[in-house]
């Protein structure tokens, strides 16, 4: 494992909403940390908004998407919204983390073949 940070920038895109500095410093935070799980993650995109409201009632909640780009693949993270944006981002880069961590295992051959 290597402990370095990303080669890129992560990409935040906000959209319907307005990222205050803490909050896109946490997200940078965030990207830097999926490094120390496999060190050469190529691209990531971080798109966050609020669906459009259906109704007047409905409450405001935020949608995390992570596109993180690595070597002969991608993985895409795409969260059902929820009403605080830190619980939103919280999910969202652990089953980032996860999915990042069983890619290297496979890349590094750790993972058994199925027999046919």
């Amino acid at each position: 494992m290597n402990t370095g940070a990303l080669m890129l920038s992560p990409q935040i895109v906000a959209r319907n909403v307005q990222l205050s500095p803490d909050a896109e410093q946490d997200i940078r935070t965030r990207t830097a940390r999926l490094s120390r799980f496999y060190d050469r993650l190529t691209s990531c995109c971080v798109t966050i908004d609020i669906p459009q409201r259906r109704r007047l009632s409905d409450a405001e909640q935020y949608r995390v998407r992570l596109d993180i780009g690595l070597p002969g693949g991608e993985v895409v993270i795409n969260h059902q919204p929820h009403a605080e944006l830190r619980t939103a981002l919280d999910e969202a880069f652990s089953a980032a983390r996860r999915r990042v961590e069983d890619y290297a295992r496979r890349q590094r051959g750790d993972v058994k073949a199925r027999s046919p």
